[in-house]
């Protein structure tokens, strides 16, 4: 008897580890943001590149003094590179905070427990055991 309850207990806990658990909408929710916290990252990234190539070209360009004519076309280029680089600073600190945030969303979203059944022989017979949330 002791040998069935024994095999018992063994087969019915591997079938409550086996089992998958269920997550609740935080986990979606943080699985979104992180989507979005890298996608913001990726524009942030994108503009920041984007801001530095301008200035740096203009700089070179700028080494020989440019004319009258030439002037507000520089100071046009170097506003849309610094708004360029805004964009890009608030995009990456956005994105930074966007996954801190799905990852906290999901760390905290702990999977209900599944409900387990048990059988485990002792010395005066044996036990028999339910657990989980109800």
């Amino acid at each position: 008897m002791r040998r069935l309850a024994l095999v018992l207990a063994l087969v019915t806990s591997t079938q409550a580890l086996a089992s998958p658990s269920q997550r609740s909408f935080i986990s979606g929710v943080g699985v979104g943001l992180i989507g979005l916290g890298v996608g913001a990252l990726g524009l942030g990234a994108g503009q920041l590149i984007a801001s530095n190539d301008t200035r740096l070209t203009v700089m070179a360009y700028s080494q020989q003094a440019p004319t009258e004519a030439e002037a507000p076309g520089f100071r046009l280029i170097l506003d849309g590179s610094q708004r360029a680089f805004t964009i890009g600073l608030v995009s990456g600190i956005t994105g930074l905070v966007l996954v801190a945030g799905g990852v906290v969303a999901l760390l905290l979203d702990r999977p209900e427990p599944a409900v387990s059944f048990f059988v485990s022989p002792t010395g005066a017979g044996g036990v028999l055991g339910l657990s989980g949330r109800f």
